[in-house]
């Protein structure tokens, strides 16, 4: 099955869709990537090559997405919504799309089972396809910094924040933390003058700090952290 995983295009690398593109290509899928601008999704290719579109949107970005659903449909083409709208509209992108995948689609898309809600997977599964995404843009493989999830979730549940409807969906989630040692490798692979760290809360965990800090090359970094939870230390 040859598959088109699709999202509105940032300069910051869309780790979701890489994530997701890799766990595909792990089970035997061909895979590409586009990334559109603009309002209305135009497809500068041969659309009609793909047995699957599948969309990655967030809640503002989601009508062009139902509005290509719509026309995809009228080609054959079968379509599937994730991320964060579909998490929390799945009966709305339902009326779109042929799958609809909430929460973490990790294991959900490649068994292409929109039916069930997977538990979260470890880690060590969330790693993006760089290799294959950086083929097919080139602005993002060039770009000096680069995007980097040292965790995944925040030990927060701030009712201004979607983490609060996400652990409706996943209640018994809890942040799970990637080995330094596997953070300090990938960042080392990649070609960048700056990591932009793009978990939730980064380095709550001050063990985990204290190691990060004593095998960190000392590059330049962007993280997130929470004021109030800072230390002296920290």
């Amino acid at each position: 099955m040859k598959i088109l995983l699709v999202q509105k295009f940032s300069i910051i690398e869309p780790l979701g869709l890489m994530v997701i593109g890799k766990a595909m290509k792990d089970k035997g899928y061909d895979v590409d990537y586009y990334l559109y601008r603009g309002k209305n999704i135009s497809w500068p290719f041969k659309i009609c090559d793909y047995d699957l579109v599948g969309f990655s949107t967030y809640t503002g970005n989601h009508l062009e997405v139902y509005d290509a659903c719509k026309y995809l449909k009228d080609h054959g083409i079968k379509t599937a919504i994730g991320g964060p709208h579909a998490s929390f509209f799945y009966d709305e992108c339902k009326q779109f799309a042929d799958y609809v995948f909430r929460g973490e689609s990790v294991l959900s898309f490649p068994d292409m089972n929109d039916s069930k809600i997977y538990p979260m997977v470890k880690p060590d599964m969330l790693l993006p396809d760089r290799e294959g995404f950086y083929s097919q843009s080139p602005e993002h493989k060039n770009n000096r910094i680069k995007n980097i999830m040292t965790s995944f979730g925040c030990p927060f549940t701030c009712t201004y924040c979607y983490n609060s409807r996400y652990k409706e969906i996943y209640p018994n989630v809890s942040v799970r933390l990637r080995s330094v040692d596997s953070v300090v490798e990938e960042a080392n692979s990649l070609n960048a003058e700056l990591i932009f760290f793009q978990d939730d809360f980064f380095g709550f965990n001050t063990q985990w700090m204290r190691e990060f800090n004593g095998k960190w090359d000392k590059r330049p970094y962007h993280a997130q952290m929470r004021i109030e939870t800072l230390t002296d230390e920290k």
